[in-house]
């Protein structure tokens, strides 16, 4: 498999009602202070059949303009990942499962002092 999980959850991320007028990216770079932000960072995985399917761990980033915007955004993207991405093909990967690491959590950024709720999350993938 060579398929990139950052890709397909950004589409899939992007391809939300509620997540319109948030940037979707996998760092911060042309970012403005207080824009809603969504982060996606690959933290790594493991190849779980050969050459038929992969478990993907990534860390998800929400930066709101408050504590209680960022804790929405970041419950309204953990359920629609845990909830609804299963079973779905996005960009020729079939996703399988999402599996939940850590749940929401309250971690303002340390560089700009910014409202940030962080989790992780594991995706199990297969070519579509």
């Amino acid at each position: 498999m060579r398929i990139d999980p950052a890709a397909v959850l950004h589409s899939y991320v992007t391809s939300l009602p509620a997540m319109r007028g948030v940037m979707v990216s996998g760092t911060r770079v042309d970012r403005s202070k207080g824009q809603p932000t969504i982060v996606l960072e690959h933290a790594g995985g493991y190849r779980i059949v050969r050459d038929r399917a992969d478990r993907a761990e990534l860390v998800i980033h929400a930066y709101h303009q408050s504590m209680t915007l960022a804790a929405g955004m970041a419950y309204d993207l953990r359920s629609a990942l845990l909830e609804d991405l299963p079973g779905q093909a996005v960009d020729g990967a079939l996703v399988l499962d999402v599996a939940e690491i850590h749940s929401p959590h309250f971690l303002p950024d340390s560089m700009t002092g910014e409202y940030r709720y962080v989790h992780s999350i594991a995706v199990y993938l297969a070519d579509a």
